[in-house]
């Protein structure tokens, strides 16, 4: 066990990943292990770069390990969380989220893991409740602030989301999530060139950026002639939320009916049938327009994968 050396190629992970270089942290916290393979912290930190790699099974290897070495580390809860998210298994990320806030109360990425369980349950039901709290104990955290932002841009509160994306940026100019969102906001103003910019911002840090590919992919959507009106709609669909979006849903479906049925009671065949095709032409094309887009993104998957220089 050598724990200079160790600390050493730790502390050089960490510089790379807050450099946006996953790969090479990940190389470098194996070396870490390598000089000291009971260096709990070591192994829950490789597992949370190998889930952003979405390797999930080595990811939840590596916090099985630091939760055996060390069973009250904060981060190894961390880390076993977010495995358990990834894995579905949204009880144990809770009851991981929960030790986490017991061990660490004052420290606002307590509440923030409590946020994404509930984001990744597709309840949203105390979003906002665990962002304040964040925010309450650190106003300045831009992790919190670029979160919130996104949650208020989805609930259609653009101008809040528009102030936190700025605070977010002004605590860290590079924050990732923090430009993804500002982007968002600007497509949703129609300043497709200055989304696309603040993508390519982020990409250029790290080229496997889920949230930056959405968005060039989102640019590249609207400005698609083919997949621009369903991207409109699909934004529409995100800022009503689950319930409401059913419901339009729903009162579209029924006025659909009425119309066919009425057209049909009226003796007007040809317009009975010209509404039956319209009306399965845009079901149609809402269930095509999902499928391209992930081609959109899976192109610039491959873009960015193949990039010289990472």
């Amino acid at each position: 066990m050598d724990d200079r050396t160790a600390a050493r190629h730790f502390d050089e992970a960490w510089s790379l990943a807050q450099a946006g270089n996953t790969p090479g942290a990940i190389e470098a916290l194996q070396r870490a292990l390598g000089a000291d393979p009971e260096m709990a912290e070591g192994h829950a930190f490789l597992s949370i770069l190998l889930l952003n790699q979405r390797r999930v099974h080595a990811a939840a290897h590596e916090a099985g390990i630091a939760l055996a070495l060390a069973p009250e580390s904060p981060v190894a809860h961390r880390a076993a969380a977010g495995a358990s998210v990834a894995k579905r298994n949204f009880s144990e990320a809770l009851a991981h989220a929960e030790i986490l806030l017991e061990l660490e109360p004052e420290n606002p990425d307590s509440y923030l893991l409590l946020a994404s369980i509930d984001f990744a349950r597709g309840t949203n039901d105390r979003l906002e409740e665990y962002y304040l709290k964040a925010l309450a104990l650190d106003g300045q955290n831009p992790d919190a602030l670029a979160a919130y932002g996104d949650l208020l841009r989805r609930r259609d509160r653009a101008a809040e989301a528009l102030e936190k994306a700025r605070e977010a940026l002004s605590a860290q100019p590079q924050h990732a999530d923090a430009l993804v969102l500002m982007g968002r906001l600007l497509l949703d103003a129609g300043e497709t060139e200055a989304a696309r910019e603040h993508a390519r911002a982020v990409l250029a840090d790290d080229p496997h950026d889920l949230g930056a590919i959405h968005l060039l992919s989102a640019v590249k959507a609207r400005s698609n002639p083919v997949l621009g009106l369903w991207w409109r709609y699909h934004a529409f669909m995100e800022k009503l939320g689950q319930t409401r979006a059913v419901i339009v849903l729903l009162v579209a479906f029924l006025l659909y009916r009425i119309a066919a049925v009425a057209a049909q009671d009226g003796g007007s065949t040809l317009a009975a049938g010209l509404i039956n095709w319209v009306w399965l032409a845009l079901v149609a094309y809402t269930w095509v327009g999902p499928a391209i887009f992930q081609q959109q993104i899976k192109k610039e998957i491959e873009q960015v994968s193949l990039k010289p220089g990472f």
